[in-house]
């Protein structure tokens, strides 16, 4: 296990990296915080972005000591210390504690899931109250993975049929 984190610890400095260079870079999601709005395995695409350019509601991603998280905003905080960013993942209850503004990594501006390209879903009262649900339900939550990797299966099984029948 050390190894995984260790190899994923490296794929997230390069990514940083990508996106400080470049401004622009794609990764793959991990974890659960995010549901139902970015299931483990999405592809997120994540933008360089100024502090000015971003909106309460806006998912980003900040550079963290164990590497990336990709949270919503709810809101930027000034203090006599500076600017400070305040997330929380969708299915998680409390708020993340304040993150400096120097942290900020990104806008997510898009995402691809299951092969297909989906713009970020803003946070409306249905996201809201399932991410809710999500965060207080293990096992619903297990459930809705379970399903989401059988239809990921599902979809791979029904593009290699099709490849294929066309060949």
């Amino acid at each position: 296990m050390p190894q995984l984190a260790a190899a994923r610890d490296i794929k997230y400095s390069l990514a940083i990296e990508a996106l400080r260079s470049q401004g622009r870079v794609r990764v793959a999601a991990f974890g659960t915080s995010m549901l139902p709005t970015i299931w483990p395995g999405d592809v997120l695409e994540i933008s360089r972005t100024e502090l000015q350019e971003l909106n309460a509601g806006d998912v980003v991603a900040l550079v963290l000591a164990d590497g990336l998280r990709v949270h919503r905003l709810e809101a930027l905080v000034a203090t006599a210390d500076g600017t400070y960013l305040r997330t929380r993942g969708d299915s998680v209850p409390e708020s993340d504690p304040l993150t400096p503004a120097n942290q900020l990594a990104g806008k997510v501006v898009g995402l691809e899931r299951l092969g297909r390209s989906m713009q970020v879903r803003r946070q409306t009262w249905a996201v809201r109250a399932l991410g809710a649900v999500f965060g207080r339900s293990a096992n619903l939550q297990n459930a809705a993975l379970r399903l989401q990797t059988l239809r990921a299966s599902m979809t791979t099984w029904i593009c290699l049929k099709r490849q294929e029948s066309e060949a």
